[in-house]
């Protein structure tokens, strides 16, 4: 997991044993809890520029409306995390899907999920109100590798499965 501040090899298990077991042979840094699983820091892979783009496209009243694009490149899935309480609409669908009602009012989110294609991804976001708005934008690497994940593979028991990924989490402003 890669940010703006940090990188870390974070691990994770798919089955009851958990990542604990199949880490006790890996040498290195600790492993500590981290998000869903178990990491350590990790040296900063070499990525390609972000994919997405957002360009201001016009306003009308409290609502603007912001131009997103998302380039073709070699990721696996880009997600763009939009504060519901900003979005009034966008053009991917007539209308908003529902938001779960079990979830917290301060944290919710559309996401807005592109997998790959050869033109990329553009469409317009409506927004509430004419101060900035931070989304978070995760562009997800499967199969992805670099140095320190590829070192932690390398030592992991024959009878794990590794699926590595490398995920990118970057804040944009628009």
């Amino acid at each position: 997991v890669v940010t703006d501040t940090s990188s870390h090899v974070v691990v994770t298990g798919m089955d009851w044993l958990g990542p604990q077991m199949a880490l006790a042979g890996v040498q290195g840094p600790r492993f500590a809890p981290r998000g869903p699983g178990l990491g350590r820091p990790a040296e900063r892979p070499a990525l390609p520029p972000s994919p997405v783009r957002a360009t201001p496209a016009g306003a009308e009243g409290e609502v603007r409306t912001v131009r997103l694009a998302i380039t073709p490149g070699s990721w696996f899935s880009v997600n763009v995390r939009i504060p519901a309480d900003r979005l009034a609409g966008w053009s991917f669908s007539d209308t908003l899907p529902p938001l779960p009602a079990q979830a917290p009012a301060a944290g919710q989110a559309y996401t807005l999920r592109a997998y790959p294609s050869g033109q990329g991804w553009e469409g317009t976001l409506r927004i509430r109100g004419a101060e900035p708005v931070t989304v978070e934008v995760q562009d997800v690497y499967a199969p992805g590798g670099s140095p320190a994940v590829d070192e932690v593979v390398r030592q992991l028991p024959d009878w794990v499965t590794p699926t590595p990924t490398l995920v990118r989490r970057t804040a944009l402003t628009f």
